[in-house]
């Protein structure tokens, strides 16, 4: 695998300011909205566009976060062997980061997002979970639910997209956050089109307009499953 293409620093897209039993809208209306614990510096760094909700833990005076923002996106319904050999490439390009500490996000889908986020929690890293609409735990398989949950609340931080139900364009504008908030992104992909609209293919191609960098993990050879 070659290395990282290197782009412009981007613009990176707001954290929250508040504890996690209080939810907070970026334009100050939402539920719970009270005096952040952030810094003043830290809540001028991180502001973001409004259209969802969003909370965090772990926010304290003077603890910006470190080191690189790093996206996900992929496939979903991942064989075991593609589980395998995807957490063994992701460990393998995000160790280099532990030592100054990094930042992962994704969606919390099954597959991909859910290998990364788990190697990223592996290596001590800072979790950010994207959720793209209410009813967005409802869309994944039962048996995916309890990891979902589970990493939900391992997440520092947890960004509700303000959306009443999932749907494709939901699910795209989630993945331009993603994509907008990171300085880098995985691709757990095939190379083949997407299946529909807001797949891999679809975020891939958004995040190489907004210059950043991708690097692409997938076993030579390897066939996806059917939807």
């Amino acid at each position: 695998m070659g290395a990282w293409r290197r782009s412009a620093p981007p613009m990176r897209a707001g954290l929250a300011a508040d504890s996690l039993d209080h939810v907070r809208s970026v334009d100050g209306t939402g539920p719970g909205n009270r005096e952040p614990r952030c810094s003043a510096r830290e809540q001028a760094r991180h502001t973001g566009p409004t259209g969802y909700i969003r909370r965090m833990s772990g926010c304290s005076e003077g603890s910006p976060l470190a080191g690189p923002v790093v996206g996900v996106t992929g496939h979903r319904g991942l064989t075991d062997e593609h589980r395998h050999y995807v957490g063994e490439e992701l460990r393998r390009l995000l160790t280099p980061l532990t030592a100054g500490g990094f930042v992962g996000i994704t969606c919390l889908a099954d597959g991909a997002d859910t290998v990364f986020a788990d190697v990223v929690l592996d290596l001590g890293g800072r979790l950010i979970s994207v959720i793209p609409a209410r009813g967005y735990r409802d869309l994944q398989p039962p048996g995916h639910r309890g990891d979902f949950d589970r990493l939900v609340r391992s997440s520092a931080e947890v960004r509700w997209q303000d959306r009443p139900h999932p749907d494709l364009e939901s699910l795209m504008d989630a993945s331009r956050l993603l994509v907008d908030a990171s300085d880098r992104l995985i691709a757990v992909w095939d190379g083949q089109p997407s299946r529909g609209y807001g797949g891999t293919a679809d975020v891939v191609a958004y995040a190489r307009r907004r210059g950043r960098p991708v690097r692409i993990v997938w076993p030579a050879g390897a066939i996806r499953p059917p939807a």
